[in-house]
């Protein structure tokens, strides 16, 4: 799995997520950015091609209204899609980072999760060291944490999860815990 095409491959998948309709979206660093394969391992379409730094992408989301989000790390931002590609929304400045200090979203944004109430939780991991929530309008409500190992701060925020009751899950890679 997945049946490949002849002359193609992905180019190096970083993530993936199944939509309403057990679709299943790999967003990888290749050629095809965005690409949907149904259940048996066939290709059904693909979109994104030109609109992501082919190094940059990293995590996917398919939230409950079957909205595509994607972490476009060096880029910066955060976008959000129909199930065909269309963009709906991007939060972050395309390619400005925030400094590292400055507690400002994006600084390579690694991972991007919805919460029950249509919030959007990004976590800004390698050069952010932060959570930041936004509401369904990509307007920033909040943001916490800061770069250590210690309480209340992170090491490399790499992927983020929000479970049926809202609570909120940050993997931090380099610092072995949730």
């Amino acid at each position: 799995w997945p049946k490949m095409l002849r002359y193609w491959r992905f180019g190096g998948p970083s993530d993936a997520a199944v939509n309403s309709g057990d679709e299943i979206y790999v967003f990888s660093r290749g050629s095809h950015p965005v690409t949907i394969w149904d259940t048996d391992g066939n290709l059904v379409s693909s979109w994104g091609e030109g609109d992501f730094d082919k190094g940059g992408a990293h995590g996917i989301f398919i939230s409950s209204d079957d909205h595509v989000w994607l972490t476009d790390m060096y880029e910066h931002v955060v976008t959000e899609h129909t199930l065909g590609g269309e963009r709906l929304l991007e939060i972050g400045r395309r390619m400005m980072p925030s400094p590292a200090w400055d507690a400002r979203p994006f600084n390579m944004p690694t991972g991007v999760a919805s919460a029950p109430n249509g919030d959007v939780v990004v976590s800004d991991g390698y050069g952010g060291h932060r959570a930041h929530r936004f509401d369904r309008e990509g307007e920033l409500k909040l943001s916490w944490g800061e770069p250590g190992s210690g309480p209340g701060q992170f090491a490399l925020l790499h992927n983020v999860g929000v479970d049926n009751q809202g609570r909120v899950f940050i993997c931090d890679r380099e610092a072995d815990r949730i």
